[in-house]
């Protein structure tokens, strides 16, 4: 049974850090990070050690190579790359570096949620539509909102979790029933030893069960706040813009 609760710590352990993307600058430097926009002229991410922490700008031009999570890597052409930073508030607190003017958004055109989609430019558009038109805002407020929306959204993917740890629980509870026959040569007929182990297994699938029904749970959770985000955000940019 440890052996079984070992091999699934390890498999979310593998999970979690094959999600570590790495960023390879010129001067060498290295940055473990968790890449989370990449526009015309800089790459945005969170440093993977601090996922919950600020979101950071690096210029491309200081950029060699990306190297994702899923083993692809992306080199960058520098040679051409141009100022994109004219026309953007980047003087101000309230704004981050720079946004590409080609994917930029339309101010006065106001966002509104219409059931599980959202009504823009007379139009319906979906939540990552959405949230690309409100990152282009280059807004740290309503980017900061935006990112904790999408971190929720990959945590409600935990309730897939409960699916294993189901099987994990009824696998016990059947090993639990097992007993073991042999013949007793003294009385003569068979005798049935229940599985020694009967109680920790039993034990163990309680538990297994327990934390099953809580990942569905703590998954509608997070998919609360994800929209909570979203709602907030989209006020924010309402208001202002």
């Amino acid at each position: 049974m440890k052996k079984l609760i070992t091999i699934i710590v390890l498999i979310f352990t593998y999970q979690l850090s094959n999600a570590q993307d790495t960023i390879v600058k010129y001067n060498g430097e290295l940055i473990r990070a968790k890449i989370t926009e990449i526009t015309s002229a800089e790459v945005k991410y969170k440093k993977f050690d601090f996922i919950d922490g600020p979101t950071y700008v690096e210029r491309k031009s200081n950029i060699e190579l990306i190297k994702y999570s899923s083993g692809l890597k992306e080199h960058f052409d520098n040679s051409q790359q141009t100022n994109t930073n004219k026309g953007t508030p980047q003087n101000s607190p309230d704004y981050y570096g720079s946004s590409d003017p080609k994917n930029n958004y339309t101010q006065g055109n106001k966002i509104t949620e219409f059931g599980s989609r959202y009504q823009y430019q007379n139009g319906l558009i979906g939540e990552n539509e959405m949230q690309r038109i409100l990152m282009n805002t280059i807004d740290k407020h309503i980017m900061g909102l935006i990112q904790q929306s999408k971190q929720a959204r990959g945590m409600q993917y935990i309730g897939f979790g409960g699916i294993v740890l189901g099987m994990s629980a009824y696998l016990c509870l059947i090993q639990s029933t097992t007993s073991t026959t042999a013949y007793n040569s003294q009385t003569g007929y068979p005798t049935t030893t229940p599985n020694p182990n009967k109680n920790s297994l039993q034990i163990a699938a309680g538990m297994l069960a327990l934390v099953a029904i809580a990942c569905p749970i703590v998954s509608g959770v997070y998919k609360a706040e994800r929209h909570n985000y979203n709602r907030d955000a989209i006020k924010l940019y309402n208001q202002k813009y």
